[in-house]
């Protein structure tokens, strides 16, 4: 290259007016990167020649190159006004344009371009590319396929048609021309990642995550393909794996609700106690809570004559519906004492159902919220004179706790969502009881101040169940243990212990609740490996309320998962007259099982560790008359205990509330 420069050089020394080598001259300048040289080349040019497309089509790609876009823009204009035919010019301005996002008129130029030339690849992948970008598949897939055809080997056409293919719904051909796109170049990062998110979608999570690996190796900051395989380990049951990978996203991109999944996938781990707990949510409470607290203004203190007023308690949740905190929450809604308390509930529900309904119709006043940000909700309550503020979500999905950062009430409390801490400095209390918190011993890892209920649920009727069934195994010869919790509760220790019961009782049946293929795979994997026959497992899909509740006509024994049990599952187990086998944990949350099961004079069914709940569940699986005995009889026991007994509920959280305020009021130090 410097030879042919310095020929040209030679020949304009000669005559410094000859426009092709002045334009050569430019061209070889830009070739070897001396950018502001060729733009002067081809001035000189212009001022030769003003009518030369050519040298307007040179000068406009060391504009580009140079950063000057405007100026390179008015170049190319000029280089199809004097040439409209001018096909390189057609590209280059459509190239341009779609790297100033100006994506309409870049697929223009790269029309007519294919009008020119139908059959040139380069025009076809150019026009087939940016219509995908502009969210045009439908009109993106032609061309595209055009291109593979002509050129079977261009990687990226290939991998824009794959994608046209997906967003177009044609995933089964979206995947096979991934596929091809990675046997031609098995680096290809685009390519594997694009391919791991179809596969995941049709729920081949092996596969996903393999790919998801090989992406995540590929480029270590890739942050949609560290998150999603982050979720997906915790998926297919390798939660030491997913927490690894949360913490390399947590690395990459320090997102609020990252930190939230950590924290409710630690909650779900055999191995975290509430100490290892307490670490993480500390730190989440460092980087993104303390530096809001600390702008939050003080709340002013009202005197002792104030402690018997009419309290204002709001409730914060996104799951104000049929989920578990609603239901569990409907008791004292129904129950509160109007004249002591107004309630006011901060909904976040999307989808209101009929329950959402029935807990507005309760309410003393009902503010949607989901349109709020976390600073507008938290002037909303301050503004709206709230005493009490009671989060119902810690740090579940669509949980407001950066509203509660910024201390809108001066007492703010955590409830029901899991019995727990957040590690918020700004939460004053965590409600529990004497099962779940049996004494002291874990409060130094608390952020909050324990305050113990007399039971931590107050159980609601279901209205979808139906009467209790005979037992299942007098009529079809074995016993049915079953589990119809959320299936990422099941972990490789639980299964362990259920396959150990069911080969030690012949015959027996497990049912599991497992909604999704990849939950499927991941029990049908560890079954395979765990030595029972996989004909013996039964796993099924989501229900509706009634036919849920209608599952257990034929379950005998339910089993609860550890470390996070049921909550309103095994209250609807013992109302459907299943008793439950439970486990005492390292937590307050994986000692739930034991409150609730001590609330109905069950505690005999609680085993201290593992091996003890698969013995417990054995030796009732060999008494069916006391498995009979109990199921005719737990309906009756539920309703007789506290769990039922709405009335004393209310009048208990009443009092734990009045005493909070009472405390306040009379100077004690809140958060």
């Amino acid at each position: 290259m410097a030879e042919a420069e310095a020929a040209y050089r030679q020949l304009l020394a000669v005559e410094s007016r000859w426009l092709d080598p002045r334009i050569e001259l430019g061209m070889v300048l830009q070739t070897r990167g001396r950018v502001a040289e060729a733009i002067e080349q081809y001035q000189l040019a212009l001022a030769i020649q003003p009518h030369s497309p050519d040298a307007w089509n040179n000068l406009g790609v060391s504009l580009r190159e140079a950063g000057r876009h405007e100026h390179a823009l008015e170049a190319f204009t000029r280089a199809l006004a004097l040439r409209s035919g001018f096909y390189e010019a057609m590209l280059n301005l459509g190239s341009l344009l779609e790297g100033l996002r100006r994506l309409d008129e870049a697929a223009t130029w790269f029309a007519r371009a294919v009008a020119l030339r139908p059959n040139d690849a380069v025009a076809l992948g150019a026009l087939g590319g940016v219509l995908a970008q502009n969210r045009r598949p439908g009109e993106a897939i032609e061309p595209l396929r055009r291109v593979v055809a002509l050129q079977p080997n261009l990687v990226d056409a290939r991998i824009n048609f794959a994608g046209a293919l997906a967003e177009m719904g044609q995933t089964d051909e979206a995947i096979e021309h991934y596929g091809i796109a990675l046997k031609l170049a098995p680096q290809n990062g685009s390519a594997i990642y694009n391919l791991a998110v179809l596969l995941q979608d049709k729920g081949e999570l092996d596969e996903a995550v393999g790919l998801y690996l090989r992406a995540t190796a590929l480029r270590p900051d890739h942050l949609p393909g560290l998150v999603n395989l982050a979720v997906l380990l915790r998926a297919v049951g390798r939660r030491d794996e997913s927490i690894e990978y949360h913490r390399r996203a947590l690395a990459v991109c320090p997102e609020v609700t990252l930190g939230d999944n950590l924290l409710m996938l630690l909650q779900s781990h055999p191995a975290y106690d509430a100490q290892r707990l307490a670490e993480d949510q500390r730190q989440w409470n460092l980087q993104y809570a303390r530096p809001l607290a600390l702008a939050a203004p003080p709340h002013v203190r009202p005197g002792a004559e104030q402690t018997r007023r009419r309290l204002r308690v709001g409730f914060v949740s996104a799951y104000l519906d049929s989920h578990p905190v609603g239901r569990f929450l409907l008791p004292w809604l129904a129950q509160h004492d109007r004249s002591q308390f107004e309630l006011v509930c901060y909904s976040d529900v999307l989808a209101p159902d009929p329950m959402t309904a029935t807990l507005r119709g309760l309410a003393d006043r009902w503010q949607d919220a989901a349109a709020f940000s976390d600073e507008q909700l938290a002037q909303k309550i301050r503004g709206d004179g709230i005493d009490i503020l009671i989060d119902l979500s810690m740090h579940a999905r669509h949980n407001r706790l950066l509203t509660f950062v910024r201390k809108p009430a001066p007492i703010q409390v955590t409830y029901l969502a899991y019995c727990g801490s957040t590690g918020l400095e700004t939460l004053d209390y965590r409600l529990s009881d004497r099962y779940l918190d049996p004494d002291d011993s874990d409060q130094k890892y608390y952020s909050e101040k324990t305050v113990r209920l007399g039971s931590y649920w107050c159980y609601p009727e279901p209205p979808e169940a139906p009467p209790v069934s005979a037992l299942p195994a007098m009529e079809v010869g074995h016993v049915t243990f079953g589990c119809l919790n959320d299936a990422l509760k099941y972990n490789e220790l639980t299964l362990a212990t259920w396959l150990e019961a069911l080969e030690a009782v012949p015959g027996s049946r497990l049912i599991l609740h497992a909604p999704h293929k990849s939950d499927r795979q991941r029990l049908e994997r560890q079954i395979a490996t765990g030595g029972v026959d996989p004909a013996r497992v039964e796993c099924i899909p989501m229900l509706p309320m009634s036919h849920y509740f209608r599952r257990y006509h034929r379950i005998d024994i339910a089993l609860d998962p550890t470390p996070w049990p049921g909550g309103t599952t095994t209250c609807d187990a013992l109302w459907m007259g299943v008793p439950v086998v439970s486990v005492v944990g390292k937590t307050a949350l994986s000692r739930g099982g034991l409150s609730i099961l001590s609330n109905v004079g069950l505690p005999e069914l609680v085993g201290r560790d593992c091996a003890q709940q698969a013995q417990i569940a054995i030796s009732l699986a060999r008494d069916l008359p006391r498995l009979a005995a109990l199921r005719a009889s737990l309906r009756d026991r539920l309703h007789g205990s506290p769990l039922m007994d709405a009335p004393a509920f209310s009048r208990d959280f009443e009092a734990v509330l009045r005493g909070m305020w009472e405390r306040w009021c009379g100077g004690e130090r809140s958060a």
